[in-house]
């Protein structure tokens, strides 16, 4: 089985039922001043909940990416050459991947041209910050328009957990998810599961694996996106 059936791979597209579109240009009508006001009053509340989802995003990117940089920062220096449960990858491929594709990401749909790649450093902890930086950057500007937020929010920041997994039992770490994130995982599976035969008919996921019923959540979930939760490295 290839890496990228296991894990998202580079040019990985968000399917256009994710993608959520929202739009502040309401038509005023022009027959009294008391419908004036209550469009621009609309209007306001719109705006005011933009500016609050697009925070949300944000502080949702953080939160991920800190788990995400934890595991880096507990990465033992000779762990980064161990194989990783996306075959093919090791330890720092899974690093390399977060990182060059968010760069990708930003080229193409924020239109970034000075964006850093994971070859330029040594230490994949530094090209993580360095990317972790940008993203965040873009997430906290109020000009980013909601629809680049939301597709960064979920090409970028939906699958940090995922990879964080990866990370982690690469690298022998306690590879528990975060259960609201498994929760959101389930969700997303069962909400949207054309989006899901989507991206395995593409090849950036696995089928899923068979896992006992009785088995804890997260490794029920991990199974409907073609990881297997029991892997580990071969001896």
């Amino acid at each position: 089985m290839r890496s990228s059936q296991w894990c998202a791979a580079n040019c990985r597209p968000v399917h256009p039922d994710l993608v959520c579109e929202v739009s502040t240009n309401l038509e005023l009508p022009h027959h009294s001043v008391s419908s004036l006001v209550a469009v621009g009053s609309r209007q306001a509340r719109s705006r005011r909940a933009i500016c609050a989802r697009v925070t949300e995003t944000g502080d949702r990117y953080r939160r991920r990416a800190d788990a995400f940089e934890t595991l880096i920062t507990h990465t033992a220096p000779e762990r980064w050459t161990s194989p990783s449960p996306c075959e093919g990858w090791l330890a720092r491929d899974v690093v390399a991947h977060v990182v060059d594709y968010s760069g990708q990401v930003l080229r193409e749909r924020a239109g970034m041209s000075e964006v850093s790649v994971f070859a330029d450093f040594d230490d994949p902890a530094a090209a993580f910050a360095a990317i972790r930086e940008v993203v965040e950057q873009v997430l906290d500007d109020p000009e980013t328009p909601p629809d680049m937020a939301n597709y960064l929010d979920l090409a970028v920041s939906f699958d940090l957990p995922q990879h964080g997994w990866d990370l982690a039992k690469a690298t022998g770490q306690d590879p528990a998810m975060d259960p609201e994130e498994v929760e959101l995982l389930l969700s997303s599976l069962f909400r949207a599961p054309q989006v899901w035969d989507w991206q395995r008919e593409n090849g950036w996921y696995a089928a899923p694996v068979p896992v006992p019923s009785n088995a804890p959540l997260q490794d029920r979930v991990l199974g409907l996106i073609g990881r297997d939760p029991g892997w580990t490295p071969e001896t």
